[in-house]
């Protein structure tokens, strides 16, 4: 574990990149921490297009726009600079930095991370994976509660006057 250091998230990834290249390490991925049914083979894979197929930046694109990992072989901080996080945006900038840069960029299948209920309920809902989430959601029923709550809102908000 390395501490954070930065004001956005573009700085603190950065500055992670910039410790394990300072450290020594050869290439390094980094993916988020709102995955938890993400196969561990992804991350593998990355690592192999990394060495193997010579890649500059492999990336992988979430659902929603951005991505969920991310790997280099060395430190490019335009990656990192000017992109709009947490934005459906942040995924092209990072390929249009990467591609100005005439890097080399592979990309990992798209996977979706947890930022909202509904893929809560995807992660609750699968059978592979993700088995501390389903067990810690199962001990608080009040999580429970409250999906039903709000698909009642949902759908009453759906009925025809």
């Amino acid at each position: 574990m390395l501490p954070q250091r930065g004001d956005t998230l573009g700085d603190r990834m950065r500055n992670v990149f910039a410790d394990l290249f300072g450290r020594g390490y050869s290439s390094a991925v980094m993916v988020g921490s709102d995955l938890p049914t993400l196969p561990p083979a992804h991350v593998e894979q990355a690592f192999d297009c990394l060495h193997n197929h010579r890649s500059s930046v492999v990336i992988g694109p979430a659902t929603d726009g951005g991505y969920y990992l991310i790997g280099l072989c060395r430190l490019w901080p335009q990656l990192f600079d000017s992109i709009p996080w947490s934005t459906p945006y942040a995924l092209r900038a990072t390929v249009e930095a990467a591609e100005n840069a005439h890097l080399i960029v592979s990309m990992m299948p798209e996977w979706y991370d947890v930022d909202e209920i509904d893929e809560l309920r995807l992660v609750l809902n699968e059978t592979a994976g993700a088995g501390r989430t389903r067990s810690w959601a199962a001990t608080h029923s009040e999580l429970t509660q409250t999906f039903r709550a709000l698909e009642s809102s949902v759908s009453g908000s759906r009925r025809p006057a």
